[in-house]
């Protein structure tokens, strides 16, 4: 779905407190502002226009016709306009989910963020206080423009910014949307597009390389899941770059320093002691302590974390996360790949797989004493997975 924000500037506008005492002393200029910002934005609609929902909406605004007078082809423009805000701008009766977002406990149920339904305003008015109260007449209906709103014939909300506080919402809103990790529809199409043409090329490759080879013997199949994989490493890979662009420029170091799942995990506290990382990603959530609830699990004391987040272990099963990699599994993969027949299973790969699968899914406190036990054998990561999948009868943890 396309987002979009936007800013227009209004030249030689007046600071908040200079306009304030120009409206509330100016007859004029009250009038004259009133009718500027009406023209700007709408919130309503007009009900004299028949509006009829099971009838599409063109995909297009009206061109004009021939001989069209500009009042008549603007008629037909403002009717477009207002068929486009009957059908794109009217919240939800029932509300939705994002409605509740940021709701703070305790807070009532029905309280939407976007306060809606809005108090009706018959006609546009300046209270004592110099606030300025716009026409509406539609209780539900976001506020619009009709030029916009025939041009983009999508959903849009415009506002009026002429406070220092509204100014600032607006920068955390847009800073904040822009560095969200959404994986969007046309990232998807791109991705498969892109896997399509390797798949197309490793057909006609002469002579083949290890990767080709290995297209053509696959093909398509597992093609949805590699779409899906690429897009995973890719938000994963963006997240990273985020976290450390903002330790770099904030010269974040130490215990000041953004926090991975890693040091979560090395943290986790007692209760959590048995876990393994890989069931501690699947099952236990960091939550601000401020939404603190009594399962609630505290970190390990001397963790920076402590005194301002909590975890929370999964208690359903729509709470399970699934864990995804990214990257090579073992620095060795490369090399290996390029022996013709197919990946071989060679003692160093297996000891990189074996080091990883120990710091997968045995818990970390245990590994010390495996390790000492097994340091004097080469290849110690496949000495010690191989006696914790296979343990001597008498062998315990310690």
């Amino acid at each position: 779905m396309l987002h979009l924000h936007g800013l227009a500037w209004a030249k030689g506008n007046l600071a908040f407190t200079s306009l304030r005492d120009r409206v509330l002393q100016d007859s004029d200029f009250r009038a004259r502002t009133i009718c500027y910002l009406e023209a700007i934005a709408t919130q309503g609609v007009d009900e004299s226009i028949p509006h009829d929902p099971e009838v599409n909406l063109p995909s297009m605004p009206p061109s004009a016709e021939g001989f069209e007078s500009d009042e008549d082809f603007h008629l037909r423009l403002s009717h477009d306009s207002n068929c486009v805000a009957r059908r794109m701008q009217a919240h939800s009766r029932n509300h939705l989910a994002t409605c509740f977002k940021y709701r703070q406990t305790g807070s009532k149920k029905n309280a939407s963020r976007f306060n809606m339904p809005r108090d009706l305003v018959p006609t546009s008015t300046i209270d004592e206080f110099g606030l300025i109260h716009l026409a509406r007449n539609h209780a539900w209906i976001n506020p619009w423009n009709p030029a916009i709103a025939s041009c983009v014939r999508s959903n849009q909300d415009i506002s009026w910014i002429p406070t220092i506080s509204k100014t600032l919402s607006l920068i955390y809103y847009i800073t904040n949307y822009a560095t969200k990790d959404d994986v969007s529809p046309w990232q998807i199409v791109a991705k498969a597009a892109l896997l399509k043409q390797s798949i197309e090329k490793a057909k006609v490759a002469e002579p083949p390389s290890v990767t080709d080879r290995r297209l053509r013997e696959n093909g398509v199949n597992n093609f949805a899941i590699r779409c899906f994989n690429a897009l995973c490493f890719n938000a994963l890979s963006q997240d990273r770059e985020i976290n450390q662009s903002r330790r770099t420029l904030k010269n974040e170091t130490g215990d000041t320093a953004p926090v991975s799942i890693l040091d979560n995990y090395k943290w986790r506290g007692p209760y959590l002691a048995p876990l393994a990382l890989f069931g501690y990603c699947m099952l236990v959530k960091t939550k601000n302590i401020r939404d603190v609830i009594a399962d609630d699990m505290d970190f390990d004391l001397n963790y920076p974390r402590y005194a301002t987040h909590v975890q929370r272990q999964a208690r359903t099963t729509s709470q399970v996360a699934t864990v995804i990699f990214n990257g090579q599994l073992t620095v060795f993969q490369t090399a290996e790949d390029a022996v013709p027949g197919g990946h071989p299973k060679t003692t160093a790969v297996k000891n990189d797989m074996a080091e990883v699968l120990l710091g997968l899914f045995v818990p970390w406190h245990r590994l010390t004493n495996l390790f000492r036990r097994h340091a004097t054998k080469r290849d110690t990561c496949i000495q010690v997975w191989a006696a914790v999948t296979n343990p001597p009868a008498k062998l315990t943890y310690t």
